[in-house]
């Protein structure tokens, strides 16, 4: 099972009574009865498009706001840079509202039920590390050398007399990220 696929499943829920429950909106909000196997495979296909074009578009975003950074870049490809910036937004907000048409269009006719999952923190971190148990183990390695490749370099650059802010941020950040990746391959091997 792919992690899309793993995430996708992840949005439903069974209540007391064993009947498929489906939240499109988190489980703040009221959700819906699934009860026809088409409708739930539908949905779960949704969902992977959805997780696959918001990959793309957070891809596309990092790899702009890095190469297309005003201080790092010459002043006539700022203007293409924000151009770019705001495409890559409108496109997520454009899929983000396709989502909700689509899934609308799918749930429509079927049941709503007042039942609300009460999720507990162990629950919570269950459903985290369902989710981290699916991701291949090759791409958290990768992760985590290229997180610890970036603290590394940001540190290098301070220690080599830049006093840009960005790279105290950066260190901070892919601190951070290699410290999430550390957990996921822990809680990978030890399933």
């Amino acid at each position: 099972m792919g992690y899309f696929e793993t995430l996708a499943k992840t949005w439903f829920f069974e209540d007391g009574d064993g009947k498929e429950l489906f939240f499109p909106r988190g489980v703040k909000k009221n959700g819906y009865i699934v009860n026809d196997s088409t409708i739930k495979k539908k949905i779960e296909k949704l969902l992977k498009l959805q997780f696959g074009i918001g990959f793309i578009s957070t891809f596309l975003l990092l790899i702009v706001v890095y190469y297309i950074m005003p201080e790092y870049i010459m002043p006539e490809f700022q203007l293409q840079g924000l151009v770019f910036c705001i495409g890559i937004g409108l496109w997520g907000l454009g899929s983000s509202l396709w989502w909700r048409i689509t899934t609308s269009k799918l749930v429509r006719g079927l049941p709503t039920t007042d039942y609300v999952p009460k999720l507990s923190w162990s629950d919570r971190l269950e459903r985290v590390k369902v989710r981290t148990k699916s991701i291949n183990a090759f791409f958290l390695w990768l992760g985590q050398i290229f997180s610890l490749i970036f603290v590394v370099a940001c540190l290098y650059l301070l220690y080599a007399g830049s006093t840009k802010i960005s790279l105290v941020a950066g260190a901070l950040f892919f601190g951070f990220v290699s410290l999430g990746y550390y957990w996921a391959l822990i809680v990978k091997y030890r399933s």
